[in-house]
Parts: structure tokens; sequence; C-alpha cells
């Protein structure tokens, strides 16, 4: 059996019953200096889809104020050969009564993968004969998680260079967490971004 959670909502699915979709690389452009741009990924994310019934119909209610908040969700998934923990959205969710009763309520759930993301506006100059990159004015950004769950491998300095832009805010985030030692933290810690 497999276990997910997105955000409060807990499912148990067989195997078979979800699906995922691979995502594909970002282009990247080299520029004259050496330096580069790496494309925004927004149509190429991974897609996880799995259906089923809910284990309850506080579940079923958790999951519509999940979509009326429209805010990233952290998925776990566990039971499978590699575990999977990550933001998402949720891209589309059916539910239906089966069997008339009120707590038999079948679901399929289609999510996409959150990526968090700062947009610079990058100028070529040319002065002396040199390629210099002038970055313009404010940076556009796509809204951020309130907190983030860790995972095997994470970094302070990796996280907040994910979600933040810039991993040199781990001094930061680390105060805001109250974490002593910010080479030190756990798997499965509830990290606060903001």
């Amino acid at each position: 059996m497999v276990k997910i959670s997105l955000g409060s909502v807990n499912f148990l699915i067989n195997q078979t019953e979800i699906k995922f979709i691979k995502k594909s690389t970002p282009k990247t452009y080299k520029l004259i200096n050496g330096a580069e741009i790496i494309e925004p990924v927004t149509d190429n994310l991974e897609i996880i889809e799995f259906s089923g019934h809910f284990e309850s119909f506080s579940n079923y209610m958790k999951m519509c104020n999940m979509l009326k908040d429209g805010n990233p969700q952290n998925l776990m998934v566990t039971g499978i050969n590699i575990p999977i923990n990550m933001y998402v959205l949720i891209e589309s969710f059916t539910a239906w009564e089966t069997g008339g009763d009120i707590d038999a309520i079948s679901y399929k759930l289609r999510l996409k993968e959150f990526v968090s993301q700062r947009i610079k506006v990058v100028n070529l100059g040319e002065s002396d004969n040199q390629t210099s990159i002038h970055i313009a004015g404010k940076e556009n950004t796509i809204e951020i998680p309130n907190t983030y769950i860790t995972k095997k491998g994470d970094t302070l300095s990796g996280i907040c260079k994910q979600f933040l832009g810039d991993e040199q805010k781990y001094k930061e985030i680390a105060i805001l967490n109250n974490i002593k030692n910010a080479n030190l933290i756990q798997i499965g810690q509830v990290i606060k971004l903001k």
C-alpha cells in the first residue's frame, strides 16, 4: 500500500492507482561572458495523479478547504521505491458519492509540482569592450510557502536558494526557526520560511 499525505489529509491507496509523469529539464542559455540564464519551468513540472475513496468525511472536508485556500501543499508519498516530499498545487479534484452513503466518497486527484521561482530581468550592456550583465529593478516573485518539511539531503542554504532565491539567507532562517547549528537539521523538520 502507498501512503500519501497532502497537507493535513491522508490517503491510503494501492500502488496501481497512482501515476507519475516525469518533469523535463529547463533550457539553459550561455552568455558571452560565461554567465547562464535558466528559463523558468512552468509547463514541464512533475504531475502526480491518483484516485480512491476517502477514509472519512472529515478528510473530504479538509480537501475542500485546501481547494478554497489555493496555496501550495506539502506532499509526502511513502511505500514506493523512492519516497517523495515536495510542494504541489492541486491541478484538478473530482469527488462523488458511491453507494449512496455520505461517508462513501470517491475521488480523483491531479497534483502539479510547485517550484518557487524568482525571475530577474537581465539587460546586457557593453562598456569598454566588455560585456556586462545588469539586473534591472525589482524581482518578480511567485508566492512562497510559509513552511517546508525537510527531506534527506536538504541543507538550510539549499532550502533558502530554492524558495528564497538566496542561499546566504540561511542565517536568517536559522534564527527564525531557533536553530543553533545551521548544519544540523533533521529529516521531517518543519522549517518556517517567513
